[in-house]
């Protein structure tokens, strides 16, 4: 084997490897272009976790015939690429992903919201690709008994589940839940701000720390230190143990309702800061540990007051919809395909749904959601 193609595969391999986790006819060449080359490796990737790439052909991923388009697909296509093997071999059918618990192909959505009259936990699902109407499952009664205000549920690097949530109007307790199937919670809980003088810790969320391959854990909270809410941070591995929490960033204003995506290379911060007239601000940041600046406001034709951002992509699409959560009006969404331009959309939500997320779902999960909660 000569010694440059052995350099190309160490380098190329380890990297498919990793892209897999972020990013899916002739038998490998998925997007149909005349070649077959890395860029069909990383669609199969992007496929294989669930985010639908476009222009993908499945028929073409299965190249070594096992009935399933994994990782070890994008691998051998890779390797082909590099010239490591002559041949590879797709089936006369089109085999279905076989990946992580949950890693798609995603279906529909589920709209997590509470309500101010009852501040529990409930659910609603979308099956429109755009995302454009959702429908309140359990008769739009709780799916969850606790309190719960500010609900934030986002599908895990291992394909599960997670769930964060506000626990009181005052007090140091957010509440840290853990699920395999958006219907059965561990966890409850966590006493994350004893160490401190703080009366509220407001709107918890979560995000997958690149740079750090862990998650932070991030809320709002106020100490004598400080009259104003700033953004406080634990970090975690696995969503049971919870690093003692310190102050993230500050940005000399009240800042609450931190939400974070990942886009092209940086993180976006959409969150409320100042006074209830002020809008919601987009901030950026090219490093998670720095911290978000107080960033422009956004959003400036919709109701005030207005807080609540959340963001998420469209199944199989460059779109993504921004949610916002004016006090006394119905949620309003922006879209957009760069976080540089947003269009108004209407998109009808369950009465009186306050400061929600969304996260993309199977259909075997949807099924189960609605067996559970017709």
């Amino acid at each position: 084997m000569e010694k440059s193609k052995v350099i190309r595969t160490i380098i190329l391999v380890p990297f498919i490897w990793c892209l897999y986790l972020l990013c899916a006819a002739t038998c490998g060449d998925v997007n149909a272009n005349g070649n077959i080359d890395i860029v069909d490796a990383l669609l199969i990737a992007r496929y294989y976790v669930g985010l639908n790439p476009e222009n993908f052909d499945a028929t073409a991923a299965d190249v070594n015939a096992d009935s399933g388009i994994n990782i070890t697909d994008a691998l051998l296509v890779a390797r082909f690429y590099v010239g490591l093997i002559s041949a590879l071999s797709c089936p006369d059918e089109t085999p279905s992903p076989t990946a992580i618990p949950g890693s798609g192909p995603y279906v529909a959505y589920l709209l997590a919201y509470f309500r101010n009259e009852n501040e529990k936990l409930h659910y609603a699902v979308s099956t429109d690709p755009d995302a454009r109407s959702f429908t309140a499952l359990n008769g739009d009664n709780p799916v969850m008994q606790q309190f719960v205000r500010d609900p934030y549920i986002h599908r895990l690097q291992n394909g599960t589940f997670a769930f964060v949530h506000t626990t009181a109007m005052s007090g140091r307790t957010i509440a840290v839940w853990r699920s395999g199937d958006l219907i059965n919670w561990n966890g409850g809980t966590v006493d994350i701000m004893t160490h401190t003088d703080t009366d509220k810790c407001w709107a918890p969320e979560f995000v997958w720390c690149r740079e750090e391959n862990l998650y932070y854990i991030f809320w709002a909270s106020n100490t004598s230190a400080r009259s104003y809410n700033v953004i406080w941070r634990s970090t975690t591995a696995d969503f049971i143990n919870v690093s003692t929490p310190s102050m993230w960033y500050d940005i000399g204003d009240y800042d609450i309702d931190l939400t974070i995506l990942y886009f092209n290379g940086e993180y976006i911060g959409f969150h409320k800061v100042g006074l209830l007239d002020d809008y919601n601000r987009l901030s950026r940041t090219s490093r998670l540990s720095q911290g978000f600046p107080s960033g422009q406001e956004v959003f400036t034709d919709g109701q005030l007051p207005t807080e609540g951002p959340e963001a998420f992509q469209l199944i199989g699409q460059t779109k993504w919809h921004v949610i916002v959560d004016p006090f006394d009006y119905a949620m309003e969404v922006h879209e957009t395909t760069d976080f540089q331009n947003f269009t108004r959309i209407q998109v009808t939500f369950p009465s009186n749904a306050k400061h929600c997320s969304v996260v993309q779902i199977t259909q075997s999960e949807l099924d189960a959601l609605r067996a559970r909660y017709p």
